[in-house]
């Protein structure tokens, strides 16, 4: 196993994060309290769903607003990454004309 592979499996086993938003008021509705959840986040790329399982994010219990964490967006990063490979380095260089297949 080389060490970015332990990096790996370390960076999926994300921990629950210390610092977090309890109690804070919710920035989009301002009725609701933000509390740490973990939850199947999902978005999309390219109108293709995305899924990031067990991801510990902010929620808002009225609305629903997720806030994600530094490590949290690394996460979601690295599933699209795997989903779609190569993605990121093709919008840094403004070359997304291409559509991608569902794999």
């Amino acid at each position: 196993m080389t060490l970015s592979n332990d990096f790996d499996t370390l960076h999926k086993q994300m921990r629950k994060p210390r610092k977090n938003l309890d109690g804070m008021a919710c920035c989009s509705c301002a009725k609701g309290r933000f509390h740490l959840a973990k939850i199947d986040y999902k978005t999309k790329v390219f109108s293709y769903p995305v899924v990031v399982k067990n991801l510990w994010v902010e929620l808002c219990d009225v609305c629903g607003e997720t806030l994600t964490s530094w490590d949290a967006a690394k996460e979601i990063e690295a599933e699209i990454e795997r989903v779609f490979p190569g993605y990121f380095i093709k919008v840094q260089h403004g070359k997304v004309q291409k559509r991608f297949r569902k794999q």
